[in-house]
């Protein structure tokens, strides 16, 4: 009886703070100044960073139309690659 007790406050707390998260207003967000290309052509392509930073040297091209996976190993960097949009 306890723990159904337990887990009922439990639940209770998870759905206040559900709640809690829907009631917040709405954010726009703004995006950079540069234009978006009409259509995508050539795919995406990096550039070698300057030297002292940790990509230093590496460059790719993601071609149009293609599949591409990021494979590696784990914290390799691969959601930092995605989230920062290189």
């Amino acid at each position: 009886m306890l723990l159904g007790i337990a887990a009922l406050y439990k639940d209770s707390l998870f759905l206040g703070n559900l709640v809690d998260f829907f009631a917040l207003p709405e954010q726009q967000r703004k995006g950079g100044t540069r234009p978006f290309p009409d259509k995508l052509r050539k795919g995406i392509s990096s550039t070698p960073a300057p030297a002292g930073f940790v990509l230093n040297g590496v460059s790719f091209t993601l071609p149009v139309g293609e599949c591409v996976a990021l494979v590696g190993q784990n914290g390799a960097d691969k959601t930092t690659l995605v989230l920062t949009r290189l």
